[in-house]
């Protein structure tokens, strides 16, 4: 089938002359078939020549095709003529309003420099940002490929091994058989190379969305795709003619350059002889395949008429604390960025990391040695520093984690809303301050329509919080609540009331799994309890404070004020005190650690309760909830599930992420 293109386009005669069906666009208007409108973005100095190159490709395929070419707005180029651009070439102005089936960008002679010390950077970032919601599937060449792979995924360039070109003919060998780019390729096949810089493996496979379809152990990848074909990255050119190396080293000797002989590209590597062509079969290949399945078998049939992919929402994510929690909630915000971006068309971008002393902003998001780069950040750690950064560069659709203990940090929500951050909180400190601050907190989060999740304060990543909300909202009235709140002292009980083992034994074992707090008297003291059951209280419209709770610590007085070793070293007290509980209980009782709202009164205590209750069936570091409301009076709600450690509390804090970035998307 024919190429379409403007009759006097340089490029139509050469095809012409080679027996390419070329179709100027005067005959293709009389034809009642649908075209594939295919836009080629061509940053290459020999305009011509590589115009030339790739409509051959594209006239190879069996589909009628129709092509536009690009050209930068903010950058003239010295090679190609002013009257061929004026002629043939259009800005990004006058195609910004239309849809295009595929669109190629190619590469460019500028791989010395940074990307963001290209003089057409910016503008070039808009173009792919633009083709990713206009255009079916994106093919990258070259440094368009390296340029693209950093824009959109963070993937850095290297400069290639002993600062060599990688010049020549390559052998190169497919990965994935079963990709339909590679239908019909020989398990080996070959590809020119020409270029000073390289993308390596290590870098590629940390992005969940790419595949690496085919490498070379010369000359490293070549070939990578997105799963659904949206984005193509070749970082050779299978598209050069047989004397387009030549002219490359031929210009570089006669300037006196170091230059090698170009690899596997002479007969018998002597530049006196021809070039031995050897890739033709595959750049065909590759295109068909491209058209076909990346372009052809996915674009709409009526393409003016269909509407652009949605623009995805981008919500920008601040996180200050990366201890265990926040470390882990790092792990799994990475494993699930690419499937919400798929799934729910939001981008969840995070900005900004902080520890007790430094900041580390990033504008690609996440980066992969954050540890590393976070301890050489150089911008203090605080909240004056991140508003800052956000004015400066127009961040919208904020959320504010708090992933510390640190009550500093808690009592600046208010401030932090008013600097447009939504608010999810793993920290209880702002929940349990005295209630005036409780009640200026969300009189401000209302007045700024900002909200506030932390789900995680009571049960980990237990939906208790939000059925007590739903409960009151739904006009039901709750009158009871007590239960197991530590997944800690979960743990500690259910072991010591049924295992012959002393209870400082437990108490380390919990230790060593990361149940306890460091100091395990934190623990013991019921306060994190009370903290809890204070919250909870709070949810259903007490106007208590943390010190009306009545609380039962778990340590021995002689044990409480003292210094960490000393405790450690005389857990014989505890032993010994609770040996006595111990024995004390009845047949079939275990011991629980409860606590208790009802009728307006809070408690915290150690409570003997029968094996064959809800209560007594706990196990592990399980928390549960008996929630006794007007309708559920009789029989009460319960919510119950793990209650200690990192990973459930990371992933609390990211479900309240999840509700926050949907609300968020909604509204806008």
């Amino acid at each position: 089938m024919p190429i379409k293109i403007p009759k006097h386009l340089p490029a139509a005669s050469i095809l012409s002359r080679e027996n390419v069906f070329v179709m100027y666009k005067e005959r293709a208007e009389l034809q009642d078939i649908r075209e594939l409108r295919i836009l080629i973005l061509n940053l290459m100095p020999t305009k011509i020549e590589t115009e030339t190159q790739l409509l051959r490709l594209l006239g190879n395929s069996p589909l009628q095709v129709e092509v536009d070419l690009l050209k930068l707005k903010t950058y003239a180029p010295k090679n190609t003529s002013e009257d061929h651009l004026l002629k043939f070439y259009k800005t990004p102005d006058e195609i910004v309003g239309r849809r295009f089936d595929g669109m190629i960008i190619t590469g460019a002679p500028i791989e010395h420099l940074a990307f963001e010390e290209v003089d057409y950077w910016q503008e070039l970032t808009e173009i792919m940002d633009w083709a990713l919601e206009h255009v079916t599937s994106i093919f990258y060449i070259c440094w368009g490929a390296q340029a693209a792979l950093y824009h959109h995924y963070g993937v850095p360039k290297y400069t290639c091994e002993a600062n060599k070109k990688v010049f020549g003919i390559f052998k190169h060998k497919t990965n994935k058989k079963h990709s339909e780019l590679l239908r019909g390729f020989d398990d080996e096949f070959f590809v020119p190379q020409s270029r000073h810089t390289e993308v390596r493996r290590e870098d590629i496979e940390k992005v969940p969305d790419l595949e690496i379809l085919s490498e070379s152990e010369e000359s490293g990848v070549y070939l990578m795709a997105t799963p659904d074909l949206k984005q193509v990255f070749v970082t050779g050119h299978s598209e050069y003619d047989p004397h387009t190396l030549k002219g490359e080293y031929d210009r570089d000797v006669s300037k006196n350059l170091p230059i090698e002989v170009p690899k596997n590209y002479f007969k018998n590597d002597n530049p006196k002889e021809e070039p031995f062509v050897q890739w033709r079969a595959h750049a065909n290949l590759l295109y068909t395949n491209w058209l076909n399945y990346g372009v052809y078998q996915i674009t709409d049939f009526n393409l003016e008429d269909s509407k652009p992919s949605a623009k995805h929402d981008t919500v920008n994510i601040a996180l200050f604390g990366c201890g265990l929690v926040g470390t882990k909630f790092l792990e799994i915000l990475q494993e699930n960025i690419a499937k919400i971006l798929d799934e729910e068309n939001i981008e969840l971008r995070l900005f900004a990391i902080a520890n007790s002393k430094h900041i580390l902003f990033n504008d690609n998001g996440l980066p992969n040695d954050w540890r590393e780069q976070l301890q050489k950040a150089t911008p203090p750690s605080d909240l004056p520093t991140l508003y800052s950064y956000v004015k400066a560069h127009d961040l919208k659709n904020l959320i504010f984690i708090d992933a510390t203990a640190d009550q500093t940090v808690a009592l600046s929500y208010p401030d932090l809303a008013k600097q447009g951050f939504n608010l999810v909180a793993a920290n209880k400190k702002a929940n349990t301050e005295d209630f005036n601050y409780y009640k200026y907190l969300r009189d401000t989060l209302q007045f700024h329509q900002k909200k506030f999740l932390y789900e995680t304060n009571v049960g980990a990543g237990l939906p208790l919080i939000e059925t007590i909300k739903y409960l009151v909202k739904s006009g039901d009235t709750i009158t009871k609540i007590v239960g197991v709140f530590s997944g800690t002292l979960s743990y500690i009980f259910n072991l010591f009331s049924v295992k012959d083992k002393p209870f400082s034994e437990i108490m380390k074992q919990a230790m060593t799994g990361g149940l306890t707090e460091p100091d395990p008297r934190e623990d013991l003291s019921g306060m994190d309890v009370a903290r809890k059951l204070l919250i909870l209280s709070r949810e259903i419209g007490c106007k208590t404070e943390l010190d009306k709770v009545s609380v039962q610590s778990l340590i021995p007085k002689e044990l409480r004020r003292c210094t960490f070793d000393h405790f450690m070293d005389n857990l014989s007290v505890l032993d010994t005190f609770y040996d006595k509980v111990k024995s004390d209980l009845k047949p079939d009782s275990v011991l629980r650690y409860v606590g208790e709202l009802s009728e307006g009164s809070l408690s915290v205590k150690l409570i003997t309760v029968t094996a064959d209750t809800a209560l007594g069936k706990l196990s592990n570091a399980d928390t549960i909830f008996e929630i006794y409301t007007n309708r559920y009076n009789s029989t009460p709600l319960i919510i119950q599930g793990a209650g200690a450690g990192a990973e459930v509390t990371a992933s609390g804090v990211f479900s309240d992420i999840l509700k926050l970035a949907q609300s968020i998307k909604y509204e806008t």
